[in-house]
């Protein structure tokens, strides 16, 4: 599970994603931005979700949104 810490202390790696919970995942670019996603699944096909940049999303703010729709 992601911590604010753990997320501030991750270095760039291209393309590389960090799960948190409910189809939450956190994503670095190439640039360093780090991106708030939501995966999930819709008529069994995946699909992504950009939510925001992190920190201008906090991880409980994407927290609340990946779980309203995960149930």
């Amino acid at each position: 599970m992601l911590t604010d810490a753990k997320i501030k202390s991750l270095k760039i790696e291209d393309g590389k994603r960090h799960a948190d919970r409910d189809g939450l995942v956190l994503e670095i670019r190439p640039s360093g931005k780090k991106v708030l996603i939501f995966r999930f699944q819709w008529e069994k096909r995946p699909q992504t979700i950009t939510l925001s940049n992190y920190p201008s999303l906090s991880l409980a703010e994407a927290r609340v949104i990946a779980s309203s729709h995960h149930s």
